[in-house]
Formats: C-alpha cells, sequence, structure tokens
C-alpha cells in the first residue's frame, strides 16, 4: 500500500477485551462460569464497531484488493494515485503471491487438520477417557444433574439460546468443580496426547516438509516487513 501510495490501517484489536476460552474438553473457567453459564464471552460480549473508523476511500480499496466499486477486477495496468501500477489482486493479491503461495504445502496441511480433529475424535472413544466421562457423570448426578459428559453439558440446548438463567450457572459451575474433582482435563489431554503422537510419527515426513515451508513463509513475511 506504501508503494501505492497510500497507508494501510490495520484493524486494531479492542483494548482489555478477554481471549476467547478454549474450549476443547469444555468450559474451565469458574468465574466466566459463574458469570455467563456456558455462553462464549464474545456472544455475551459481541465486539462494537469502532465509530472513529475512517471508511476506506474507493482508492485505497482498488489498490488493496484490485477491484473496482462495482466489485469488478480492475482493468490490467490500472494506476494508483501515485502512478505506480496496480498490481493483479491489489497488494492483498501479491502478498497472497509472494507470502502464501511459493510455501503452500495442501498435503501437510491436510495431515495436520486430520491429526487435531481426527486426534480428538478417537479420544472420546478411548476406554480411559470413557472411564473419566463416568466419573465426572457421576459426581454431577451427586449434585443433582445428569449429563454423560461435559460436551453433553455444554452442548445442550438449553444453555445455547435465551436468556442465562441462574440453574445454567450454577450447573456451569458444578461442571467445572466435577472437572477439578476428578482431574478430567488432565487426564483426557494425556490420553488425547498419546494418540496424537502416534499419528504424528505415521506422517512425520510430511509434516515435517510443512514445517520447513512455514518456517519459510515466516521468513519471508520478516524480511519484508524488516525485522
Amino acid at each position: 500500500m506504501k508503494r501505492l501510495g497510500h497507508s494501510y490501517r490495520q484493524d486494531e484489536a479492542a483494548d482489555n477485551v478477554p481471549a476467547e476460552e478454549n474450549r476443547r474438553y469444555g468450559i474451565q473457567d469458574t468465574s466466566r462460569a459463574a458469570a455467563y453459564g456456558y455462553r462464549p464471552y464474545s456472544v455475551v460480549h459481541p465486539p462494537e464497531p469502532d465509530s472513529k473508523a475512517r471508511p476506506y476511500t474507493q482508492a485505497e480499496l482498488a489498490s488493496l484488493s484490485g477491484m473496482d466499486d462495482k466489485g469488478q477486477e480492475i482493468a490490467p495496468g490500472t494506476k494508483s494515485v501515485n502512478g505506480e501500477t496496480i498490481p493483479k489482486g491489489g497488494c492483498r493479491g501479491e502478498a497472497d503471491r509472494v507470502v502464501r503461495a511459493p510455501f503452500d504445502h495442501p498435503e501437510g496441511v491436510s495431515a495436520a487438520r486430520t491429526i487435531y480433529f481426527k486426534g480428538f475424535e478417537k479420544s472420546l472413544a478411548d476406554p480411559a477417557v470413557k472411564e473419566i466421562f463416568t466419573a465426572w457423570s457421576a459426581c454431577m448426578a451427586d449434585k443433582n444433574y445428569t449429563y454423560d459428559s461435559p460436551l453433553a453439558a455444554m452442548g445442550s440446548a438449553e444453555f445455547s439460546r435465551g436468556r442465562i438463567t441462574g440453574r445454567e450457572r450454577a450447573v456451569a459451575q458444578a461442571d467445572i468443580s466435577c472437572k477439578k474433582k476428578v482431574d478430567l482435563i488432565q487426564r483426557w489431554n494425556v490420553v488425547e496426547a498419546a494418540i496424537e503422537t502416534r499419528m504424528i510419527r505415521e506422517k512425520s515426513a510430511v509434516l515435517q516438509e510443512l514445517l520447513k515451508r512455514q518456517n519459510a513463509k515466516v521468513a519471508a513475511a520478516r524480511k519484508i516487513v524488516g525485522s
């Protein structure tokens, strides 16, 4: 954008916005459970638009995206405000060709994604995890709540819409209390990690190539920004 005579205004994250909770093994934050039950923070407190943000001009958008005000691709050779030729796809297109495309490794990305999702899926069927769920469920039953697993509680339709009730907050807090009592997070993670470690070994060559290309991509990006 600088080369084409513009300044790129990167979207700024709002100040003091808490990070979203990792829910791979269900909710874990007691204070959030007490306040919001099972609802994600971002759902209870959606981000507000920045009233001070200045919209991009059409000239800036053309340089950024390579598109005109009708959403059509601009003609080859179109000049920016300072007379420089706008590259195909604008600055986003050029960045994609320079920083992403040369380092693409679809097979590696697919392998990593499969391990991430399938590892979790396989852990759910593991006898050790089923035993952990049984212990957690028994703990919940002692508190007069009936759920087969933390995921069943978190995914309950009762807690996905409408106002947050006192019951939802109570169940969510009991959920976390029982997780702690049976050491669910640590024990489940150990099982899943072992499963994924085996899967990683089976795909070690393709994952090493993915890592190599990712490192090269980072190096290329740092070179561009001068760091």
